[in-house]
């Protein structure tokens, strides 16, 4: 059986009371976004006397790598921390430092403005965003990207790469430039 493209770890709040808090249930993520499928119950605490923070494993593959196209797509997975709220991040110590904050401020605002600016020196040289109305190769690329998206009922890949830029451009009546 194929694992959960996103799956839900948590401590079942009707778990016996021998059973161990960070007990892993796997459910399928059926809403397409990454908010946990399950509520946890509040009243689970670790062995180290600090609340269960609920986590989400994350799964996805590639096809490149460090720009190069791979033989074959590669899966990997994340598990990430469903922090309940701030409380619970200070209870287990993964606070930032002023400085740290600082670091993130300075960081978020340097990259707002030089975007702001990029942005607005492309519209200054008249260099149009790339859109399906306007580029074909991008509308060819979208197409592409919708086509190879698709999976058979058991999770493997339902077009190879040929056949989906085949159909990409069948579908679109362009031609690829490269």
């Amino acid at each position: 059986m194929a694992k959960p493209k996103n799956s839900t770890h948590y401590a079942p709040a009707d778990a016996p009371a021998t059973s161990d808090p960070m007990e892993v249930d796997e459910t399928q993520d059926t809403t397409g976004d990454d908010t946990p499928d399950v509520v946890v119950d509040d009243s689970l605490v670790g062995p180290d006397g600090k609340s269960v923070v609920p986590t989400k494993t994350m799964t996805t593959s590639t096809s490149i790598g460090y720009g190069k196209k791979l033989e074959k797509p590669l899966t990997y997975s994340w598990t990430k921390k469903l922090w309940k709220n701030w409380e619970q991040v200070i209870e287990h110590g993964e606070t930032y430092t002023p400085k740290e904050l600082t670091a993130i401020k300075i960081a978020k605002d340097n990259a707002n403005a030089r975007s702001e600016a990029y942005n607005a020196a492309l519209v200054a040289a008249g260099i149009e965003k790339p859109n399906a109305a306007n580029d074909p190769q991008f509308a060819l690329k979208e197409m592409y990207n919708t086509i190879i998206a698709r999976k058979n009922a058991d999770g493997t890949q339902k077009f190879t790469h040929e056949q989906a830029r085949a159909r990409a451009a069948a579908a679109t009546g362009d031609e690829w430039a490269d």
